[in-house]
């Protein structure tokens, strides 16, 4: 598996759980802001390294933070898959595509869509 997926997973995995439903571009900018410096902490990198796998090397299809935080955004406010997607450009076997399936159907409004038709 590969650590840059690790660490997008990471930072999505914050920005979706920092609570609340709060859906706006700026929000989901201080969640990112957040996210990077909380993993780069745990990783024991720099939130430079967390950053540039979350923007350039998604390269060409997440093109810098603001991209990045519109599919984010899109993803939380209203399911879009175009942020799966473009990380599903850059897995590198067939672990990193597996752990990318758990994590968007653990994480965001499909696992909330889940859990609700399971009840």
């Amino acid at each position: 598996m590969s650590a840059r997926l690790d660490e997008i997973l990471a930072v999505l995995a914050i920005i979706a759980s920092s609570g609340g439903a709060s859906f706006s571009l700026p929000e989901i900018r201080r969640r990112r802001l957040f996210a990077i410096k909380e993993v780069a902490k745990q990783l024991g990198i720099t939130h430079e390294t967390v950053r540039d796998a979350c923007t350039r090397q998604l390269r060409p299809h997440v093109e810098g933070v603001d991209k990045f935080d519109k599919l984010v955004l899109d993803w939380l406010a209203s399911g879009s898959t175009a942020l799966e997607t473009a990380v599903r450009h850059h897995t590198v076997d067939y672990q990193d595509a597996r752990r990318l399936d758990e994590f968007f159907s653990t994480h965001g409004p499909r696992s909330h869509n889940a859990r609700r038709a399971a009840t």
